[in-house]
């Protein structure tokens, strides 16, 4: 097999937003520690600062955002459906998170402000209210059984299933789910 000729040394070279400082140490690649210019250090493979124009990596992923929130304020869709980042109805993922955080929760921002605040949704991500009051894309959380317990203790007094999704921080089909499943009721 044909040994590949190694990268030459990055170190102090500029791509793009991304200023090379060291090589990072204990990685399988050839990859260095970069600082973008809005204060981050990522750590990028060689072969990435090195690719196809256009296809390389140029920043930590602001570039990404800002490109995505100008396209937002300039009227133009960032993502098509086919990506799978929108629903049927051709709305962004990160709009139909806006519209729900606004139905749920008061003093939620304009939608710019909102997507400048979370960024864009990787796949499989849910938004979050952190105990703060901001928000952030995560993944999915799960109950334990004591709080499946004061939940159907409330639903029981009760208490909305909406109420008891914003008291908790999940959604009303998963209060629903522990109301009425069985293997809820069994471990209560």
């Amino acid at each position: 097999m044909k040994r590949r000729k190694p990268f030459r040394d990055l170190t102090d070279e500029t791509f793009g937003r991304l200023k090379v400082l060291y090589r990072a140490e204990g990685c399988k690649r050839t990859s260095y520690v970069c600082e973008c210019t809005c204060g981050t250090f990522p750590t990028v493979q060689a072969s990435s600062l090195l690719g196809k124009p256009g296809r390389a990596t140029r920043s930590c992923g602001c570039l990404r955002k800002e490109i995505a929130v100008n396209k937002i304020e300039t009227g133009i869709c960032e993502r098509l459906f086919k990506h799978g980042c929108a629903t049927q109805a051709h709305q962004a993922r990160e709009y139909v998170a806006w519209l729900n955080a606004r139905r749920m929760y008061e003093k939620v921002p304009d939608f710019l402000e909102f997507f400048k605040m979370i960024g864009p949704a990787f796949p499989g991500a849910r938004l979050h209210r952190l105990p703060d009051g901001r928000f952030a894309w995560g993944r999915g959380l799960k109950l334990s059984i004591e709080q499946a317990r004061e939940i159907r203790a409330l639903a029981a007094q009760g208490m909305t299933k909406k109420a008891l999704a914003q008291q908790f921080g999940v959604g009303k089909s998963i209060v629903s789910s522990i109301v009425l499943n069985q293997k809820w009721r069994e471990a209560a």
